[in-house]
């Protein structure tokens, strides 16, 4: 039996990596439900935030199929608006914040959904040394092919 009414796994996933897929295994492991929030939803075509909404989220969903719901989480002027538009989603899925585990490593988000009485699980960096997203954008910028070790093998052809 699964511990959770529902595991939250939110990131902004530029682009979704192996570290990911860690924390996002330990929220299945956890949740009778799973949804995965990306984060920063409205950007793309930056630097830092090089794919769309809609491309973040088919990444997730080429490589785990319709397991989680996926929604988009907007950036907002404060913390406040973040964690409103969260429980939003929470309420949405017919729980209460304190029904709610979050997963994941990013502090602030970690604090803000605290706040609002969600319980928090830090999964731990899976090899964070290699598996950050800074480090796999600059690399498909150089046209360095390591990229290709950190992430999901169902990603290689769609990052290209």
């Amino acid at each position: 039996m699964k511990k959770y009414k529902l595991a939250l796994f939110i990131g902004r996933f530029q682009p979704f990596h192996k570290g990911h897929l860690y924390s996002l295994e330990k929220a299945m492991e956890l949740g009778e439900r799973v949804v995965v929030g990306i984060g920063s939803s409205q950007k793309s075509r930056s630097e830092s935030n090089p794919w769309s909404y809609e491309e973040r989220e088919q990444m997730v969903r080429v490589v785990v199929g319709g397991e989680v719901m996926i929604v988009g989480i907007e950036d907002y002027q404060t913390d406040s608006e973040w964690a409103e538009k969260v429980v939003e989603i929470v309420e949405s899925e017919g729980c209460e914040p304190h029904e709610v585990v979050v997963v994941g490593n990013n502090s602030w988000t970690n604090e803000v959904l605290e706040e609002v009485g969600m319980q928090v699980l830090e999964s731990g960096l899976h090899n964070r040394d290699e598996l950050e997203g800074v480090k796999i954008r600059e690399m498909l910028r150089a046209g360095q092919t390591g990229w290709r070790e950190r992430v999901p093998e169902e990603m290689i052809e769609m990052i290209g």
